[in-house]
């Protein structure tokens, strides 16, 4: 108890870390912490008469570990449950810093799947009436996050909740001339109207982001809305259009090195290639989707991968291997909560069937 936390730490590992290796020689080596040592620890805690400024220690820890690894993906997994408890306690002690964490986590949040639980988390840190001007816009950019959150889910029901955080963003960065969070948000506005299947007005708001993120030269932004241009030109069955925008936004993703943004892209081209009938083409897109989907953990994109490339199968008459896809993509959607996802599995599992 008397030694500092992290030396603490590194004593109690050394103490505790037995090898649990299997028979085989070749394997990695794997650690468990003694029984004995866990119940040590433990006791101890419990009598510590200094657990505030401990427990504070390794909350301002974990804070500086989710600030530096926010796009290491695989660091944060593995450290899930600690990163819960440090939102949790953030949640009661610190609001501000809960809001940054989870701003943080967002990108994690996203791509792993963990929708409902960011979704929860935003909300409560968005319930709290901002303290200044500056929080004001912290909290503008946060309601643009859980925006996309939603429409990852695919939930009509929860598109009016959306919509109401879009529209205080919208406010926010309109009064404060923030041209980078306006284009952000209209560019979210167009994915709402595209949820409600009103693709020529989403196809304007679209545009009215581009025209604003050509004028500044976001180029990131720039990339993301001429994705989501494509998807509405994909939805108004103008395809060669939409291939020709989900093109120049795989390029611009290539030239930033953005893997995550480009196995979206393969699976965007893939949808378009097989619209247009080009089955092989399309079914190529999709198995190299799928396996840089896989390698990144990219569950929502994955599962959409799936869909796309059992289609494709059912076209090509190979309704096992279809079925198979489906089904994976089902398992997922499951895992996701995605509605909209789940019911393309469903009717192609019986379409499929019959």
């Amino acid at each position: 108890m008397d030694w500092e936390f992290a030396e603490g730490i590194s004593k109690l590992i050394n103490l505790s870390l037995v090898n649990t290796n299997g028979a085989y020689l070749s394997e990695e080596i794997q650690y468990s912490v003694l029984p004995l040592t866990r119940s040590f620890a433990k006791k101890k805690w419990e009598e510590s008469t200094s657990k505030d400024v401990l427990l504070r220690s390794f909350i301002n820890y974990f804070k500086k570990f989710i600030l530096a690894n926010s796009k290491n993906f695989n660091l944060l997994i593995n450290d899930l449950e600690n990163i819960r408890f440090v939102v949790g306690w953030l949640k009661v002690n610190e609001i501000q810093d809960h809001l940054l964490i989870i701003r943080a986590l967002y990108s994690f949040y996203r791509d792993y799947g963990f929708w409902n639980e960011a979704i929860q988390n935003y909300n409560f840190a968005l319930s709290i009436p901002p303290t200044n001007g500056d929080m004001n816009l912290h909290m503008a950019k946060a309601r643009c996050e859980v925006v996309s959150l939603y429409l990852r889910k695919g939930s009509l029901a929860e598109l009016d909740a959306a919509e109401k955080h879009l529209n205080e963003a919208i406010k926010v960065f309109t009064e404060a001339q923030d041209d980078e969070g306006l284009c952000a948000s209209i560019g979210r506005k167009a994915r709402i109207l595209q949820k409600r299947k009103d693709y020529p007005n989403a196809l304007k708001q679209g545009l009215k982001a581009l025209k604003i993120a050509q004028t500044h030269n976001f180029v990131t932004r720039i990339a993301d809305l001429e994705h989501e241009i494509g998807d509405s030109y994909l939805h108004l069955e103008s395809y060669e259009e939409a291939e020709k925008h989900y093109q120049a936004s795989l390029v611009l993703y290539e030239k930033q090195n953005n893997t995550i943004r480009i196995i979206g892209r393969y699976n965007d081209l893939g949808k378009v290639s097989s619209k247009l009938g080009d089955y092989q083409k399309a079914r190529h897109l999709f198995e190299r989707t799928i396996s840089l989907a896989q390698e990144h953990k990219k569950m929502d994109t994955l599962c959409r991968a799936h869909i796309g490339l059992a289609e494709v199968l059912v076209a090509l008459q190979e309704t096992d291997l279809a079925k198979d896809h489906a089904q994976q993509a089902k398992e997922i959607a499951i895992q996701l909560e995605a509605q909209d996802e789940l019911e393309s599995a469903n009717q192609i599992l019986e379409a499929a069937q019959k």
